[in-house]
């Protein structure tokens, strides 16, 4: 177990910047829904994310700016589920 440090907003209003969250590093498989820490490549830094599809999913954004997951319409708003 760990302490990782919520450093963005881009987890809001699920998660804040500044927050800190427990992690659990025994978990082997991953679903839509959990939330993950890792390091960026590029930078090192240590993010928090949220898994968003699973790994027969697709999330994709069609050339007229429709988001689509598993060929399907999602809104996507501030209240939505997947922020």
């Amino acid at each position: 177990i760990d302490i990782a440090y919520v450093p963005s907003e881009s987890m809001e209003p699920f998660l804040k910047k500044g927050d800190r969250v427990w992690v659990c590093k025994t978990k082997d498989e991953l679903n839509p829904g959990d939330v993950i820490v890792f390091h960026e490549p590029r930078t090192g830094q240590r993010l928090v994310k949220r898994i968003l599809v699973g790994p027969n999913d697709t999330f994709d954004l069609s050339p007229d700016g429709v988001w689509l997951w598993n060929g399907d319409k999602v809104e996507i708003t501030e209240e939505s589920d997947y922020t």
